[in-house]
């Protein structure tokens, strides 16, 4: 797996100038733990071999907060130039038993570090908002996040969000 493809797994989920822009002072309202969940490889534009695109699902299981053991959705398309990706478009579904949130990300960076040549630690930053909140949790319908992602391996990430 070449190493936008793997960072790409941290910034699926879900375009800021910079991911301190977002940093988070308050404890999150929800963690989920993700995977990549098949993709396309980067697609190369041709004006270098670090510029690219990456597009595919992801999946996450809800840890804690309202969709606490759910299961979350996700398709991401994120622009690649030297180590630093920028979401182009970004979407999913969050579902547990009585509950569906369906979100659409708004804007996400996220950078990849190497060591040594291979993938070391990703982290992004952006913002969601639910555009349909259906079940018991329809009060989110309309609701902002910020989210955070940290990498928890090459191939799984973390998403930590938070209700703005």
């Amino acid at each position: 797996m070449t190493l936008p493809a793997k960072a790409f797994l941290v910034g699926a989920a879900l375009a800021a100038a910079s991911v301190g822009a977002y940093a988070q002072d308050a404890t999150p309202d929800s963690l989920y733990a993700c995977e990549g969940a098949g993709f396309a490889p980067p697609e190369a534009y041709g004006d270098s071999e670090s510029h690219t695109i990456t597009a595919g699902p992801f999946k996450c299981r809800a840890r804690t907060g309202p969709m606490a053991g759910g299961v979350l959705i996700g398709q991401a398309v994120i622009e690649w130039k030297e180590g630093t990706g920028t979401l182009l478009a970004g979407s999913g579904v969050v579902r547990k038993p009585g509950v569906v949130l369906v979100f659409q990300t708004l804007d996400y960076k996220v950078i990849y570090q190497k060591i040594d040549g291979r993938f070391s630690k990703a982290s992004g930053a952006g913002h969601f908002k639910y555009v349909f909140a259906g079940g018991s949790e329809a009060a989110l319908n309309g609701a902002t996040f910020v989210y955070v992602t940290k990498s928890a391996s090459p191939d799984a990430f973390l998403l930590e969000a938070t209700r703005e």
